[in-house]
């Protein structure tokens, strides 16, 4: 631009002391001067026509940087989508290990020591300790399979969303890689628009070294060319217009200049948000690799729990087996004490083997029975006193007489009318 400036001041000079020195030269030498004017003038106007050249170059440039701009502002979006699925993915990943952690391990406790009864024969006997086999537990169990199926379909899904963004990933990559491309073609195509303005700004002082031989020559000839001062005034007219159109297209090409920066300096902003592109790419491989690790965690765990699952089925079968034969041989040993306890009412006194019979049987009753508390997770067991019913009892052992119909239900494998107890006779008392 100031090489512009100085041809411009020069000729302008020259220009002056000739048509301020008048006088007559010979012909030639003005013709001379004329046709060193137009050459001038024509390497000027090409000098105009490269520049137009060059701005029509940065602009395309520019509509290339918005372009490219653009399409790393949809990879930006997309990748804070893809992003935010694999949250959305780790986050449901986490429920599910969750929702596993969270299956009910079954555990057998031991049921409660009953209290001692209003006027006991027998001590109450304790609950032993086992697996507990209650209604709301079984339930729990029947779930359990079901809990762990879901689990598996959800894990399934999770792969699978996973897989997907996975492709994704690969897919911003590859654009990445297309923009990073992009992005070394517009600095190629700076690099060579840079080579020809230092050609242009070469070419443009030399242009000024001849205008200012040009003066000295115009100094020697001044007295020559006074002949040609109207002439020349024309001349200087179209030079001021020329000025005013240089200075005018070296606002504008200042300006380009400053929208070639601005270009540039996107440039490295796209560069530095490939790095930032590249940085979220590996964390979410790491992230991609965790989700991996937790997902064969989960499955050990699901196969650990359908394990425990089918020991709990089974010891559940053998608890129920044993039950039923407790109370088989509860109900016959009641039916046999309450003939033995006829017989004792009839006769006057029992044979020593009756006597002995009637306390083997009782023995035997009330260990029965003492199993069918334990296998059932009630209180315990008790002897049925001279004057008791089942709504004394329990009375006595929750404080309200309404529950005798939970007492009869527990002894169901024994009697179902309550008014047909007995003295003598064991019964379980449940929670």
């Amino acid at each position: 631009m100031t090489s512009f400036r100085t041809y411009t001041t020069i000729l302008a000079v020259a220009l002056a002391v000739a048509l301020l020195a008048g006088g007559c030269g010979p012909n030639n030498r003005v013709v001379e001067l004329e046709n060193e004017n137009t050459e001038l003038w024509t390497r000027v106007q090409a000098l105009e026509g490269r520049a137009a050249e060059l701005e029509t170059a940065l602009q395309a440039a520019r509509s290339e940087s918005e372009e490219a701009t653009a399409r790393a502002t949809a990879l930006e979006d997309e990748l804070a989508d893809r992003a935010s699925q694999i949250e959305r993915l780790q986050a449901e990943l986490e429920r599910a290990t969750t929702e596993e952690a969270a299956a009910p391990q079954v555990a057998i406790s031991q049921p409660a020591v009953g209290e001692a009864g209003p006027v006991p024969a027998a001590p109450i006997a304790p609950a032993q300790a086992g697996a507990s086999t209650s209604e709301g537990q079984e339930e729990q169990e029947v779930q359990e399979p079901q809990v762990a199926a879901a689990a598996a379909q959800r894990i399934a899904e999770l792969e699978e969303r996973l897989i997907a963004a996975l492709a994704n990933e690969a897919n911003l990559r590859h654009e990445t890689e297309e923009l990073g491309a992009e992005r070394d073609g517009l600095l190629a195509e700076r690099d060579g628009l840079l080579a020809e303005l230092e050609l242009l700004q070469a070419q443009t002082r030399q242009l000024a070294g001849e205008l200012e031989s040009s003066a000295t020559r115009h100094s020697v000839l001044v007295s020559q060319v006074q002949a040609v001062r109207e002439s020349e005034r024309a001349a200087t007219e179209r030079n001021q217009e020329l000025e005013a159109q240089l200075t005018q297209r070296d606002g504008e090409l200042e300006a380009q200049l400053a929208q070639y920066d601005e270009l540039q300096e996107r440039v490295s902003e796209l560069e530095r948000q490939r790095e930032a592109l590249e940085d979220d790419l590996n964390a979410t491989a790491q992230e991609r690799e965790s989700l991996r690790l937790q997902l064969q965690d989960a499955q050990l765990r699901l196969g650990e729990l359908e394990e425990t699952s089918a020991t709990l089925d089974e010891q559940l079968s053998m608890t129920r087996s044993q039950l039923e034969r407790h109370r088989d041989r509860a109900g016959e040993l009641t039916g046999r004490l309450s003939q033995l306890l006829e017989q004792q009412s009839s006769l006057e006194r029992l044979s020593s083997e009756q006597e002995l019979e009637l306390q083997q049987v009782t023995e035997q009753l009330s260990r029965a029975q003492n199993e069918v508390a334990f296998l059932t997770d009630a209180r315990g067991i008790y002897t049925v006193q001279p004057a008791d019913s089942l709504s004394s009892i329990a009375t006595f052992f929750y404080r309200n007489g309404n529950r005798w119909p939970d007492i009869l239900e527990a002894n169901a494998h024994l009697v179902d009318n309550p008014d047909l107890i007995f003295t003598g006779m064991v019964l379980v008392i449940p929670q």
